[in-house]
């Protein structure tokens, strides 16, 4: 059996304790989706922070059919993740591990993960750059002077196979290193020819599993705001609590639940922003089977990325979980619904308000109900495992053979 040795990024950090959220993170997430369908053609050996450093037990999170190498140097904020790495700590694992392909999620140090394997005089091992994110400095993900754009390009050109989490996310970068790396690149159809989509971000299966645990006729309507608060504002959080605060003061028929897992907003900040706001979990971090069963007491999900190309896989799994989605009408948003879709705003949010207020109409509605089903379907055959699975094995033997 061929062997994998995954390396997520995991820089989401409780604000208080710095521990390592490592529930509250898509990497593990679609980590997870891909280790259990190819977890009988695979031996997948996994990179994880030392699990003193982590809010929880590695177990609770990961098959215990896996390998995981702890190590001091994945561990820290996303600017430390990525320029920190242990080559000798990293050559000895390797070395142990024998792996056929190595999957980096941190593009940033891609190429030591390169370098590694050249000490190593070992051609055989591949390197896969699975990107979930550009960090293109206009947005917005870091304050523009420490930008590790170029360093992404970087883990792009170096590896052997360049895996992006949709197709937006491939077309913004493709675009993006034609404008800043034309002049390093001779051969721009070598890149062309070692890409491909993987556009597995959530489990259809997974969200089956879930049965709502409130009856929606008993509690008002509800709107989710998933994506955490950030101090450079990306995901567009206060223009969010604008739109809430113009809206409650025409109804008063729905309740805001607003995710905030690294706690980088305080709860009092945000009730004076947010009007109708009901706190879930007295504040407290949700685990995975908590998130995913709010979702069904849920009637709205928006999500607000108007530069991040893929819009975050939180917005995937509300749509999937039977959220009707409010979205810019931008990057990979434009894709999850018909293009008449009413819940789109537009790119500025400045008619966000209008499109909010459409929803809360409908929904609960024979009319928000069909849209409902037009949705779960979009999203299935968009970003799920089950759908997108046979496209990823294929890629995979591509690379290494049966």
């Amino acid at each position: 059996m061929k062997t994998i040795l995954w390396v997520p990024e995991l820089a989401t950090l409780d604000k208080t304790t710095k521990l390592v959220l490592i529930n509250a993170d898509s990497n593990i997430n679609i980590m997870n989706g891909i280790i259990k369908h190819f977890k009988n053609n695979y031996h997948f050996c996994i990179m994880m922070p030392r699990e003193e450093d982590c809010n929880v037990k590695f177990r609770s999170i990961i098959s215990d059919e896996v390998t995981i190498y702890e190590n001091q140097s994945f561990y820290g904020d996303a600017f430390t993740l990525r320029y920190n790495f242990d080559f000798h700590k990293m050559k000895n694992i390797i070395e142990h591990v024998k792996p056929d392909i190595i999957v980096c999620n941190n593009s940033a140090i891609t190429r030591n993960f390169k370098v590694v394997i050249y000490q190593l005089s070992n051609k055989n091992i591949k390197l896969i750059n699975f990107m979930h994110f550009l960090d293109l400095p206009k947005e917005k993900k870091v304050p523009q002077e420490v930008s590790y754009f170029l360093r992404q390009m970087d883990g792009i050109l170096v590896c052997d196979l360049a895996v992006f989490q949709s197709q937006t996310v491939c077309d913004k970068t493709m675009n993006a290193i034609n404008i800043y790396l034309n002049q390093y690149i001779s051969d721009s159809s070598r890149i062309n020819e070692n890409i491909t989509i993987w556009n597995a971000t959530y489990s259809q299966e997974e969200i089956d599993q879930r049965k709502p645990v409130v009856d929606k006729k008993d509690i008002k309507k509800r709107i989710l705001f998933p994506n955490r608060l950030s101090s450079t504002n990306y995901s567009n959080h206060l223009r969010f609590f604008e739109a809430i605060q113009y809206i409650s003061k025409k109804r008063n028929d729905f309740e805001v639940i607003v995710n905030n897992p690294t706690q980088s907003m305080s709860w009092e900040e945000i009730k004076k922003l947010c009007p109708n706001l009901k706190m879930i979990n007295d504040g407290k971090l949700l685990n995975r089977d908590e998130y995913l069963n709010l979702l069904f007491t849920c009637d709205i999900g928006v999500a607000l990325f108007t530069d991040e190309g893929h819009g975050g896989v939180s917005s995937k799994e509300f749509q999937a979980a039977g959220c009707l989605p409010v979205f810019p009408k931008v990057n990979e948003y434009a894709h999850l619904m018909p293009q008449d879709y009413k819940g789109f705003c537009k790119q500025n949010l400045c008619d966000l308000e209008e499109a909010l207020i459409y929803i809360l109409d409908i929904c609960r509605t024979p009319e928000g109900n069909s849209l409902i089903d037009i949705a779960k379907k979009s999203i299935y055959e968009r970003d799920s495992f089950e759908y997108n699975i046979p496209k990823i094995k294929q890629s995979l033997i591509d690379l290494i053979g049966e």
